[in-house]
């Protein structure tokens, strides 16, 4: 499974690297990465709130509710990539929407494909999304195009050098554990992987955030479905659509759903309500 090829902490090991240059011990590196990173993404989280809500004091009381988010702490004290990810996946969404900067975007969302391959599913169904409503957004499709090629291209360096298949990963992970390539791995079946999905699809999603922030996404848009324009309203929903699709598309390539790795669609999500409920011109723009 892509989510953990070899190679899938390309950017993070560099940081690490980097992080161990600068005198830190091994240990030491790793969380000072999840740390920093958390301390960066409420900084973005700020940045974003101060625009939406055009209130810093407002801004400020939510941006500390974002730092009392379990997935968000829980990023924050493990030495993985989690965190660091979220962070250049909020960039990529600043630069577009606040800054609307789209070669920044390109470079945020390369590293962060470079950091957690999976994201590739979501730039894509997104980039399809900005494709057919280009003219809303005033973007290039051309230039949507070159960008997307790039973070894409990212993703296919990753599978390039990967080395196991993605049935032994799921086998060693969900089946049996196999010691690959020292052992004679067996084949995935079917109905081994069918009765994996079966058995983990309402539980994970069940103790996920995504049933309670449906809820509110349901609640908010029937509230603001009067002021918003037919355009609107289908933009809004097919982006929410869209985060939906890629967890779930994520989660029948890997069935779990941990919440410190959902951490960066749970921010977002939040973050477009919030835009949604407080916006006072257009919705899909602002």
């Amino acid at each position: 499974m892509f989510i953990h090829l070899p190679l899938f902490l390309v950017f993070y090991d560099f940081i690490n690297y980097v992080f161990f240059k600068l005198g830190l011990s091994a240990a030491a590196a790793t969380f000072a990465i999840s740390v920093i990173s958390y301390v960066l993404i409420l900084v973005v989280i700020l940045l974003f709130l101060v625009r939406i809500l055009r209130n810093h004091y407002l801004a400020i009381l939510f941006t500390l509710f974002f730092s009392l988010l379990k997935p968000l702490l829980d990023g924050a004290r493990h030495a993985a990539p989690d965190n660091l990810s979220c962070l250049l996946l909020l960039l990529s969404f600043y630069f577009f929407v606040i800054r609307r900067d789209l070669w920044a975007v390109t470079i945020f969302a390369m590293l962060c494909v470079f950091t957690r391959p999976d994201y590739i599913i979501l730039y894509t169904l997104l980039t399809v999304l900005l494709l057919v409503s280009a003219k809303q957004w005033q973007v290039s499709r051309p230039k949507l195009l070159a960008s997307y090629f790039y973070v894409a291209a990212s993703f296919l360096v990753v599978q390039y050098f990967n080395q196991v298949p993605w049935t032994i990963l799921f086998m060693n992970q969900f089946v049996e554990v196999q010691l690959y390539p020292v052992s004679n791995p067996g084949i995935l079946q079917l109905a081994d992987y069918l009765r994996v999905l079966k058995s983990k699809i309402f539980f994970e999603f069940n103790s996920s955030y995504y049933p309670i922030l449906l809820m509110f996404i349901v609640l908010i848009m029937a509230g603001r479905f009067s002021e918003m324009t037919h355009k609107q309203f289908l933009f809004l929903v097919s982006f929410f659509a869209i985060i939906y699709a890629s967890v779930f598309i994520r989660f029948l390539i890997f069935p779990m759903l941990v919440t410190r790795m959902m951490i960066g669609y749970y921010i977002i999500i939040i973050l477009s309500l919030i835009c949604i409920n407080f916006s006072k011109v257009n919705l899909s723009r602002t």
